[in-house]
Formats: C-alpha cells, sequence, structure tokens
C-alpha cells in the first residue's frame, strides 16, 4: 500500500463546488469534493491550471463530517460595465472616441470577462474580452464546517510522503474551494498506512461534545432525537463519502484532468454515502482550536505506531 494522506479541511468558509445552473449562481456541495481536494494539492505542489494531473489521477477519497455546517448564500455583484480609460483610470462615455480627462483613446470595461476571452488568439495576447453590463449572482457557502478527509494516490501516482511534504510547506497560499475561504487549521494531519475506515473511526471528531455544546449547536438535534427514542446521546450520526463502484453508489463527473479554463473536463467516479452511528465514548469529541488539532495528530500518531510491526523503522 502506499499510504494515504489524512487532512483536516475546516473553516469559517468553504465551497465545494456543486453542478452549476449558471456562472451567475454557484452552488455548493455538501462535503468537499474529489476535484477540489486535487486541486488544493495542485495548488500546494505549484501546479499551473495548465497542468496536467496525471501523478494525481485516479486518488481515492474518504470524507467524514464533522462539523456538516450550514449552507449561507453571498449575493454580490461584478463589475459596473464603466468604460475606463487605461491612461488615467477615470470613466468615460462609451460612445466618445478619446478620454475627456488625458485624451487617450486606450480603455476597457470592467465588466465580466466573456467566453471569447478563453479563444486561443486572445489567450496568447493575454487580452480580456469584457462585457459592459455588470453580473449580479449568487455564491453559496458551507460555513463553520469541518471534515477529516483520507486521500489515497494511486499505485503509479505521487507518492504521499510527497503530498504531505507540499501540504506542509505549499507552494502558494491553500484554500478551501474558492480564494475566499483559507482553511481554519492546518490542513495536513499525517500520513498512515492504515485503511481509511480505521483512521476515520479512531481520529476524534472536530467538534465539541455534546454536554458542553450550546442549545443550538450541531448536536442539538442528535441529542433531542435520541431523547425522544430513549437511546443514549453518545451516539451520533456521521456521515461518510467513500469512492467505491459498491451497488448504490452514484457517477460523479469529479475526477479532474486539467484545470484550464479553456479546456476543463473531468473522468467520472463512483461516490458512495454511508451514515453510520458513532459512540462517542470510544472516537471521543477533539473540541476546537489549537489543542484539538495537536489531539487529533496524537491520536492518529498513537494507531499508526500501534500497527507497525515489531522492529520496523520509524
Amino acid at each position: 500500500m502506499t499510504g494515504s494522506v489524512v487532512m483536516t479541511l475546516a473553516a469559517p468558509l468553504q465551497a465545494w463546488g456543486g453542478p452549476a445552473v449558471s456562472s451567475a449562481h454557484r452552488p455548493t456541495d455538501s462535503v468537499p469534493s474529489l476535484s477540489g481536494v486535487t486541486g488544493l494539492i495542485a495548488n500546494a505542489l505549484g501546479h499551473s491550471r495548465s497542468h496536467r494531473l496525471d501523478d494525481l489521477a485516479a486518488a481515492q477519497m474518504h470524507v467524514r463530517s464533522d462539523r456538516p455546517g450550514r449552507r449561507i448564500r453571498d449575493f454580490h455583484t461584478v463589475g459596473t460595465g464603466a468604460t475606463i480609460c487605461n491612461g488615467c483610470g477615470r470613466a468615460k462615455r462609451a460612445s466618445a472616441k478619446k478620454c475627456g480627462s488625458c485624451g487617450g483613446t486606450d480603455w476597457h470595461t470592467d465588466g465580466v470577462p466573456k467566453a471569447e476571452s478563453l479563444d486561443d488568439k486572445n489567450r496568447s495576447k493575454g487580452r480580456l474580452v469584457h462585457s459592459t453590463d455588470a453580473v449580479a449572482g449568487d455564491r453559496w457557502y458551507l460555513s463553520d464546517a469541518a471534515f477529516t478527509v483520507v486521500w489515497t494516490p494511486a499505485p503509479d501516482g505521487l507518492p504521499a510522503a510527497a503530498v504531505a511534504e507540499a501540504l506542509c510547506r505549499p507552494a502558494r497560499p491553500l484554500y478551501l474551494g474558492r480564494r475566499s475561504c483559507p482553511p481554519g487549521y492546518p490542513v495536513l494531519l499525517g500520513v498512515t498506512h492504515l485503511p481509511p475506515d480505521d483512521v476515520l473511526t479512531a481520529v476524534p471528531l472536530l467538534r465539541d461534545p455534546p454536554e458542553s455544546d450550546d442549545p443550538g449547536g450541531y448536536f442539538a438535534d442528535v441529542v433531542n432525537a435520541a431523547e425522544a427514542a430513549g437511546s443514549s446521546p453518545l451516539l451520533v450520526s456521521v456521515q461518510h463519502q467513500i469512492d467505491t463502484p459498491q451497488p448504490g453508489a452514484s457517477a460523479r463527473n469529479d475526477v479532474p484532468v486539467t484545470f484550464d479554463p479553456a479546456r476543463r473536463w473531468h473522468y467520472h467516479h463512483s461516490r458512495w454515502t454511508l451514515t453510520e452511528s458513532l459512540d462517542l465514548s470510544s472516537a471521543g469529541c477533539a473540541g476546537r482550536g489549537r489543542p484539538a488539532h495537536v489531539a487529533r495528530r496524537e491520536a492518529l500518531a498513537q494507531i499508526n505506531t500501534a500497527s507497525r510491526p515489531a522492529g520496523a523503522p520509524d
């Protein structure tokens, strides 16, 4: 086994693009997508958008939802459609041939780039073809969500140790889905050779325990349901997303070949959603903040040590 990279994806805001109705309305998935996590790793490695992702292809990913978060909508506008002089930076009338301030004839609009910007002729000149209208749209985000991810490279792909090194010392700043979503915790939790199910069972949840959670917190619905059923509130339903061709899995076009905007396309893979009850008395809750991150790293190190054969090197 080549090993797996264990990651923490948690932040005040994160967004994992789901199927978009239009460029103005961008939803988010409820869990990190394989394409989004691959993009996170490619960014850490310093890959450009035109770089082929052969070394990251055919990876497997298991996701545990520690805190599902809440979806929030951000309404915003892009561009004003104003015609701007490149000489002095002042707005001018679109019908005027020269700028009334400096007499310049070089101008642009600050609207949204059109699809023509991706044509080879315009791309080679670094030219953006803008619309003259402002675009209003919605961007959806996950607020205060947290996920534990086990990312396993293909046998002939980039080794897990190399990915872990890149996440520890990224070539560029990391973000969770969109540039406005920096991670709230160190992304790298560690490297393991254990099966993903064993890791996701042993590493504590990145959330507060039920007895210390606020009344409107994430455990409120679980505790209320448990009390109504007469069972222990220490059992919490945790959702897992697993890459597997198992019957009942859904096919998704989520395996990126390249992130080049002009030639972006994906292969499909199978994702299976599993909801299971996790006993908090054994797995536990790590809480939040730096102590929680340290506790989770120590838990991963302990299960790695316990599974290592006697006399094996560290």
